[in-house]
């Protein structure tokens, strides 16, 4: 799914959750500012997990599946969209993509890492 967004073109890559996360953009100084995507098994997680253990302090959650804020207290940026994760959702996806790709780039900036 690609979008025009201001000065540049924008590509969100979207992929049916399996088990672990992968990389999507590394961080920069030393772990800050990284974009993991994907991966149901964080969200089972428990406390000492994946978030705690890369330090993710922002999550885009799409659907019913969401970062647990009593399982994750560390998570403390969190963005839901009501569309279900699902390969025919790019439509529905494409309507709030804009705020989804606001909020991602300003946890960034502000040097957390992010779970999509």
């Amino acid at each position: 799914l690609r979008r025009h967004s201001g000065y540049r073109w924008t590509t969100v890559l979207l992929a049916l959750m399996g088990g672990k996360p992968s990389l999507l953009l590394p961080g920069t100084a030393g772990t800050k500012s990284a974009l993991w995507q994907g991966g149901k098994q964080p969200l089972s997680d428990a406390e000492g997990g994946f978030f705690d253990e890369w330090r993710i302090g922002a999550a885009v959650s799409l659907g019913v599946a969401c970062v647990d804020q009593q399982k994750h207290p560390s998570v403390g940026k969190r963005l839901r969209l009501p569309v279900a994760d699902e390969p025919g959702a790019a439509d529905a996806l494409r309507d709030r993509l804009d705020v989804a790709v606001r909020f991602l780039h300003a946890a960034r900036l502000d040097g957390l890492n992010c779970y999509v």
